[in-house]
């Protein structure tokens, strides 16, 4: 009965398929994924979802906090190395 359970545990935790993430993905992602740091390229930061709005954002409250060692700084990305040099976007295979 034990050895079934070792084989068959590793299988409980793959309820969803893997997706390969594409570079389409990357350039053009789904409004409610962030695939990467800062959700695009260019580094907008700004997410298309609209659950939290002018009516309801005086609603919202700290769920949690996490102390960060003051050694640690804020990571920032050049905003070159996400740019051609006529200021489009660059695709992820050029980064």
């Amino acid at each position: 009965m034990l050895i079934l359970f070792v084989m068959t545990a590793p299988l409980l935790g793959q309820g969803q398929r893997f997706v390969p993430v594409t570079d389409q993905m990357l350039l053009n992602p789904s409004p409610d994924d962030w695939l990467m740091f800062s959700r695009t390229y260019d580094a907008q930061r700004f997410s298309p979802l609209n659950q939290v709005n002018r009516q309801n954002v005086s609603q919202l409250a700290l769920a949690w906090s996490r102390s960060v060692a003051a050694r640690w700084t804020t990571v920032l990305m050049p905003r070159k190395a996400c740019r051609n040099d006529d200021g489009s976007a660059r695709s992820p295979s050029a980064i």
